[in-house]
C-alpha cells in the first residue's frame, strides 16, 4: 500500500516537473512575495511552507540528485556553454521543492482570502503616472517596429540636452 502511494506521489511529481514551470513559479511568487494583492494571511503560511519544504526536502533531494544534475550541467555546458550554470543546475531540486511547499501551504489560504475578500473588491484604479508608465512599457514591447516621432519628452529620460546658449 505504501509503495503504491509512493509511486503515485513520484508519478505526480514527475508529471508536474515535465509540464511548463513558468505559471507554477509565477503563482508561487505571488503567494509569498510582499505584494499588495496578497495579505499576511496568505504570505506567512506560504513562506513557512516554502522554507520548511525547501529546507527539509529540497536540500537533501538536491544532494541525492547531484550526480544526475551534474551530468545535466555537463551536457548543457557542451551544447550551450554561455547558458550553463552549475549552481542553478545543482540547486534545481531544492528550488522545485521550495516552490512546491509555497504552493501547497499557501494555496488553501489564498483560496479562502479570495473567496472572502479579493473576489469582492474592485480592481485598483491606476494613477495617471502609473497609466502612462504602463502605456510606455506596452509601446516599447509591442510597437518596436513602428517609426514614432516623440512629441512630448519622456519624463523618465530626464531634462533635454541643451542645443545652444539660447535653448530653454
Amino acid at each position: 500500500m505504501v509503495r503504491r502511494r509512493l509511486l503515485g506521489v513520484l508519478a505526480g511529481l514527475l508529471l508536474l516537473g515535465s509540464s511548463a514551470c513558468a505559471p507554477f513559479v509565477q503563482y508561487s511568487d505571488q503567494l509569498w512575495a510582499g505584494r499588495e494583492e496578497r495579505s499576511q494571511f496568505v504570505q506567512v503560511p506560504s513562506r513557512v511552507g516554502g522554507g520548511l519544504v525547501g529546507a527539509l526536502v529540497g536540500i537533501p533531494s538536491a544532494i541525492v540528485a547531484s550526480p544526475f544534475t551534474y551530468g545535466l550541467y555537463l551536457v548543457e555546458k557542451e551544447q550551450a556553454p554561455l547558458r550553463a550554470d552549475l549552481p542553478s543546475t545543482l540547486g534545481a531540486p531544492a528550488f522545485f521543492f521550495w516552490r512546491l511547499g509555497t504552493v501547497v501551504l499557501g494555496t488553501p489560504f489564498d483560496t479562502v482570502e479570495y473567496a472572502v475578500w479579493r473576489a469582492w473588491q474592485d480592481p485598483p484604479t491606476p494613477t495617471r503616472a502609473e497609466r502612462e508608465k504602463i502605456e510606455r512599457e506596452i509601446d516599447r514591447e509591442h510597437f518596436v517596429s513602428y517609426e514614432v516621432e516623440i512629441i512630448y519628452p519622456d519624463p523618465d529620460a530626464g531634462p533635454p540636452a541643451s542645443d545652444g546658449p539660447f535653448s530653454p
